[in-house]
This record gives C-alpha cells, sequence and structure tokens, in this order.
C-alpha cells in the first residue's frame, strides 16, 4: 500500500524523431541552456550512482539541491531517479519517449510521491512542481523542433 500517495504528470507531443529528442533529454550537462527547472545536473547515468539537480521552482527564485539516485535509463526511451527517505518520503520521478512516427515524438513524464510527507509536499510544492514540469515539455519541444528545423534547412541546402 502506498500511503499519501500523489502522482503528478505531463505529456507533449514534439514534432521531432525521437532521437533528436533522446539526445537532448540524456545531455544533462546541457540543461542549464534549455531547462528552467532544472538547470544542473551531476550524474554518472550509471544505475545507483548520485543524481543530483539544482532546481529552481520559480524563475527568480533560490536554487534548491536535489540529490537523488538515478534509477532508470533505456535508450531511446527511459530515464528516471528515485528519492528514499524510508516512511517520510519517497519519490520516483520517469520521463519517458515514445515513437509516434519517423517525425514525431510523445514525450510523458511523471513524479511519483508517497509517504508521512507527501500532504505537505504537495501544499508547498505542488503547483510550482507542476508549472515547472509544463515548462519543462514546452522547452524540451521547442528545443528538439529547432534543432530538427535546422537539420532539415542545412539537409536542403
Amino acid at each position: 500500500m502506498k500511503l499519501f500517495y500523489k502522482k503528478l504528470q505531463t505529456e507533449i507531443k514534439i514534432n521531432a524523431p525521437i532521437e533528436i529528442v533522446w539526445n537532448i533529454l540524456e545531455d544533462f550537462e546541457a540543461y542549464r541552456v534549455w531547462n528552467s527547472f532544472c538547470r544542473k545536473v551531476e550524474t554518472t547515468k550509471e544505475i545507483g550512482d548520485p543524481f543530483i539537480m539544482t532546481i529552481y521552482m520559480k524563475p527568480d527564485s533560490k536554487p534548491i539541491i536535489q540529490k537523488e539516485i538515478f534509477s532508470d535509463y533505456e535508450p531511446p526511451h527511459t530515464v528516471g531517479w528515485k528519492l528514499n527517505w524510508g516512511v517520510a518520503l519517497k519519490t520516483h520521478r520517469i520521463q519517458t519517449l515514445s515513437k509516434v512516427d519517423d517525425r514525431n515524438t510523445h514525450y510523458y513524464t511523471h513524479d511519483e510521491f508517497w509517504g508521512l510527507l507527501t500532504p505537505l509536499v504537495m501544499l508547498l510544492y505542488k503547483n510550482d512542481m507542476m508549472k515547472g514540469f509544463r515548462n519543462v515539455a514546452g522547452e524540451l519541444k521547442d528545443r528538439a523542433e529547432s534543432v530538427y528545423r535546422r537539420k532539415l534547412e542545412s539537409s536542403n541546402m
């Protein structure tokens, strides 16, 4: 049983091939260029290793350093990380890409929360997290579509 369970999620269709979207999604060092919610990630991309993020709940807020564990890595489809504070709080964030066709990708992300602190986390951060997740989806879409347009333009020259 998941005590005090909550799931936040968002999705978007991206007009770019899955390979282009995946290259952007897994390039954690470049997040600072396009991702307004999570501007820095430190990871080895090895399952079980630390996954340390610098998160901005709001554009003008102070950064929050979030230390989690890298948990999922299945190129070019899935990347994820977890937090485990025992019965107090557990989280699991997954970002998934699905190929719609050769030119389109479906992006879906969810973050599951359970534990005694879930109601407090939702009270304090739910709206900001949801806004951040939607912004990241839109920013990923904008970046991937821009890269894809440039690629198409350069191949037509």
